[in-house]
């Protein structure tokens, strides 16, 4: 939450608790992956450089879930405070879903990375999350203009090494 103050209001502190019962109560995180050793959706030298020196490359895509999405703007309705409290609880948990995920493939990977980093282009998306059949496997798609929905929800390659 960016939150600046060495003293944490006990507000906020009630806020997040509420918060992440409400988001324990909806969250439900999956995953789908597939393991190749080269693919067309690498587009950019940045991605290929971070790829370089890998053995294999495991795609992934994760998501929480619709219901997150759901619980963050009924919220938003009647209190914005705590709509953002959960949607920053909602950025840390897909976070750490997916360190889960990377710390179970093998031991030695690189770290993610995502389409829109570097010159690895976000217009990659629809491709990516066809490649891994996430809307059948996941219900994870994107929009038109590449907003992945559900929006709590992550796509990255990693090289295995």
């Amino acid at each position: 939450m960016n939150y600046k103050s060495k003293v944490v209001d006990e507000n906020i502190l009630f806020l997040l608790e509420k918060g992440k019962d409400m988001l324990e109560k909806v969250l439900k995180p999956k995953f789908c992956s597939k393991i190749c050793n080269y693919n067309g959706i690498l587009i950019g030298e940045d991605i290929k450089n971070h790829l370089k020196n890998s053995k294999e490359i495991f795609f992934l895509a994760a998501t929480l879930g619709v219901e997150v999405d759901k619980l963050i703007n009924k919220t938003s309705l009647t209190d914005l405070t705590l709509s953002f409290c959960i949607d920053s609880l909602a950025d840390t948990a897909i976070e750490n879903f997916c360190d889960e995920i990377e710390n179970n493939i093998r031991e030695k990977h690189t770290s993610r990375f995502s389409p829109g980093y570097g010159d690895y282009p976000i217009e990659i998306q629809p491709k990516f999350l066809n490649f891994l059949n996430s809307n059948k496997q996941i219900g994870l798609s994107c929009t038109d203009t590449y907003i992945m929905t559900p929006r709590k929800s992550v796509t990255a390659v990693i090289g295995l090494l």
